[in-house]
């Protein structure tokens, strides 16, 4: 396990002892050793026991470090159970190589002149041990060689772990269905070429990992028809069910049950999420029909005050919003981004995608101009427009970028 040039970051809810301080710089080869903020600390030793779900609470740490490590740097993990499993898998597939410290116990008994005995344990170090993808215990021979050779000489090679992040990434992109075709084709060229033995188990873990995805898209088909919908009659089929005697979040437990069963217990969140969408999908077409039924206005829109911006120019004043069926607004007095600034067109594109990371209730309460906060884009593109320029990078993400580009 001995790296060069590498650091050490701390999750870890104790201090480190002077054997453990030690073994640090003598097996694993770093000089540098990383300790949380008091904001992570605080989050990391106080993760609430009676909350369902603890991803939105680990966001924080998870940004930490991501800010923080860099590839291959060891991560020292330790604390509540589900937190440690969801930052664990977190840093596979970031690159980084979780670890944790193993003990020894021993007992000392002394004996008192009244016939008490006092029994005092110590807890001495032994060594640092990495956490082992689950995937690498699959049969495959790969597989089977980086296990072994971890397990019995406390080392493995950066093809090993390099297999691990796979496996990692297969796993969640797999299960995003076409949105996760590129990055999936991606890994398959890897495997083809640098470990050919382990396509077999990847085809397996890819198959599953898509049908964690059907399973998810079938929660939503639930939330939104109900007994209805394709999905309650599937499971009625499947597990011989009578509809007339059975409730919707039965059939969700049952699809849930389905996910842990098939390796994805992880996306339980997801599935409740993806139900209670379908649920507000179905509430909301609902009222509009019965608005269009009833043949009032489906919603009166108003302009927003708009500020008087040229490309270049700074911001200089307000334009009123004008009562009634609003006025023609002449051009140079709209901000460059305006859809009404536009020049004519018979035919437009409009690309939609989601942004940011935080979809969460707390979402509801924070600023606009956080980066991270989970919103809706629109880009409308006149169809005898100028082509749009490439992305810098591959990869380029707007939330990622500090300059005005």
């Amino acid at each position: 396990m001995k790296n060069s040039n590498r650091k050490l970051i701390l999750l870890f809810n104790h201090e480190l002892t002077g054997d453990q301080r030690d073994d640090i710089h003598k097996s694993l080869g770093v000089t540098d050793i990383v300790d949380p903020p008091e904001k992570i600390r605080e989050i990391w030793r106080q993760i609430p026991a009676d909350s369902e779900d603890i991803v939105s609470i680990l966001a924080g740490v998870r940004k930490w470090l991501k800010q923080t490590g860099s590839e291959n740097d060891f991560v020292l993990i330790q604390g509540d159970f589900g937190a440690v499993h969801l930052l664990v898998e977190y840093a596979m597939v970031s690159g980084l190589i979780p670890i944790y410290a193993t003990t020894k116990r021993e007992a000392m008994e002394r004996h008192g002149r009244d016939g008490e005995v006092r029994t005092t344990h110590i807890f001495r170090h032994v060594r640092f041990r990495r956490f082992v993808n689950p995937y690498a215990l699959r049969p495959s021979r790969v597989a089977v060689e980086s296990v072994s050779k971890e397990l019995f000489t406390g080392k493995s090679s950066p093809a090993d772990d390099r297999l691990e992040v796979i496996f990692s990434e297969l796993k969640k992109y797999g299960s995003w269905g076409q949105g996760g075709e590129e990055r999936v084709a991606e890994l398959c060229r890897e495997i083809r070429e640098r470990y050919p033995d382990s396509l077999s188990e990847f085809n397996k873990v890819l198959g599953s990992a898509k049908r964690a995805g059907g399973i998810i898209n079938d929660c939503r088909k639930l939330g939104r028809a109900g007994l209805q919908s394709k999905a309650a009659n599937k499971m009625a089929r499947k597990h011989n069910l009578d509809l007339n005697r059975t409730k919707v979040e039965e059939l969700l437990e049952m699809l849930k049950k389905e996910l842990r069963e098939t390796g994805f217990a992880g996306l339980c969140y997801k599935a409740d999420n993806s139900f209670a969408g379908g649920r507000t999908a179905a509430k909301r077409y609902k009222e509009e029909r019965e608005i269009l039924k009833s043949g009032a206005r489906k919603q009166t829109v108003r302009p927003r005050p708009q500020r008087v911006a040229m490309p270049g120019s700074p911001l200089i004043e307000k334009i009123p919003v004008p009562r009634g069926r609003p006025l023609p607004v002449p051009v140079g007095v709209l901000h460059a981004n305006d859809i009404r600034g536009l020049q004519p067109c018979s035919r437009w594109e409009l690309l939609l995608d989601e942004t940011g990371s935080d979809f969460e209730e707390s979402a509801q309460v924070c600023l606009d101009t956080k980066a991270d906060l989970g919103r809706m884009v629109g880009l409308l593109i006149p169809a005898e427009g100028k082509p749009l320029p490439s992305l810098p990078k591959k990869g380029w993400h707007a939330t990622e970028v500090k300059d005005p580009q």
